[in-house]
């Protein structure tokens, strides 16, 4: 059963929202959903406690700080 939930919101330019979703999607694509629309991708985090729920999180947030720190160095 999954109880929680949380949102992320991510903007900016379309082409890189496709790298940055690439870059967690094969994480652990049972526990949140992905979706682009535009110039904005959303994630959907569930989790059946608040522990996992936030260590799912911190994980997403770490690997989109990081690829978008790649994406950066590529500018």
């Amino acid at each position: 059963m999954k109880s929680h939930e949380a949102v992320l919101s991510w903007a900016g330019n379309p082409d890189e929202l496709e790298v940055l979703k690439a870059s967690i999607e094969i994480d652990d694509p049972d526990s949140f959903d992905i979706i682009i629309l535009e110039d904005k991708m959303e994630i959907r985090v569930y989790s059946a406690s608040l522990r996992s729920l936030r260590s799912t999180v911190d994980d997403i947030l770490a690997c989109l700080a990081a690829a978008e720190s790649a994406l950066n160095q590529v500018k």
